[in-house]
């Protein structure tokens, strides 16, 4: 028979374990929280001091500087660089949560003068709370589609002619440029300005990327990620059928998949899946590719799966 001061005492620590353990998940998944909707800032000081291009001149590449204005007086820098084809496609790059302007410009500094043979030109711009947004939340994709479409928008605006857009992005930007251009195509089939996509290292889950990074960095993501995804609703709202293959489905345009195999923060199948899914979807594997380092693992592949794309268009 166990004392009655033994079972006092047996629930006293029990009930301290779960409060302790109660109280590391909270923080836990308001930090997952905090971190989602606060990216880490990559400004002109960040690029300097990784000695990382400043901006296109930088590669003796001919741009302009300019600013996107959104709905709610949202002001969104950006980079126009010119191209040497003016009957060529637009390129608009969105890239992946807490990334840059200037580490796009770097990544893919190998490239950039093949594809500007093919472009007219080509967008690269900050998203919401990242580089030198003005915005202080990130949406996690949510918002961001919209802005994608305004930015077209506002070229369109801006244009003498019609444009032709090609839809570039990494990770959550392959995901944005993914449903964005599914949005236009779902609501508005006549309008066809959207010529392809291309999606680098796409995911299709929103907790996914989120669960592989804290793996990657030997943290416990369960039941943070999720809570601090539930966490951050009211600031990026829900969104229904967030599974990216089925955006890929309602596509009326060619997709290109990038993926590498040994991708740590998004699953290879799930590129895989996105490009099956999609009526005129092509995958390309990257034997031993990275995330995001796609192209400066195998710059060939990379620029021969790019033109061939544009060539096709």
């Amino acid at each position: 028979m166990v004392p009655q001061h033994a079972t006092v005492s047996l629930m006293g620590i029990a009930i301290l374990f779960l409060t302790s353990l109660g109280t590391i998940i909270l923080l836990g998944s308001l930090g997952v929280a905090y971190s989602l909707l606060h990216p880490r800032r990559k400004t002109y000081a960040y690029a300097l001091a990784r000695q990382l291009p400043t901006d296109p001149g930088a590669l003796d590449l001919p741009y302009t500087e300019t600013t996107f204005h959104l709905p709610h007086g949202i002001e969104i820098p950006a980079w126009i660089i010119q191209g040497r084809r003016p009957d060529g496609p637009t390129l608009v790059h969105t890239y992946g949560w807490s990334d840059s302007r200037y580490d796009v410009l770097a990544r893919y500094a190998a490239i950039w003068r093949d594809l500007l043979d093919q472009a007219a030109c080509i967008v690269l711009y900050d998203l919401r709370a990242h580089g030198e947004s003005k915005a202080t939340i990130s949406h996690l994709s949510n918002a961001e589609r919209f802005d994608l479409l305004a930015i077209l928008d506002e070229l369109d605006a801006r244009a003498a002619q019609p444009v032709r857009y090609v839809l570039w992005g990494g990770s959550m930007g392959a995901n944005i440029s993914i449903v964005a251009a599914a949005r236009e195509m779902s609501l508005n089939p006549e309008r066809k300005r959207i010529a392809a996509v291309i999606a680098d290292g796409p995911y299709r889950g929103p907790a996914e990327p989120v669960v592989r990074a804290l793996w990657n960095k030997r943290y416990p993501p369960y039941p943070m990620v999720h809570l601090g995804l539930i966490m951050s609703l009211p600031w990026i709202g829900a969104e229904r059928g967030f599974d990216r293959a089925l955006h890929a489905a309602k596509l009326r345009c060619p997709l290109l998949v990038l993926h590498g195999d040994a991708d740590a923060v998004c699953r290879f199948d799930s590129g895989q899946a996105i490009a099956a899914a999609a009526p005129e979807g092509e995958f390309v594997a990257f034997p031993g590719g990275t995330h995001l380092d796609l192209c400066q693992d195998d710059p060939q592949r990379y620029r021969a799966a790019m033109l061939g794309l544009l060539a096709r268009l």
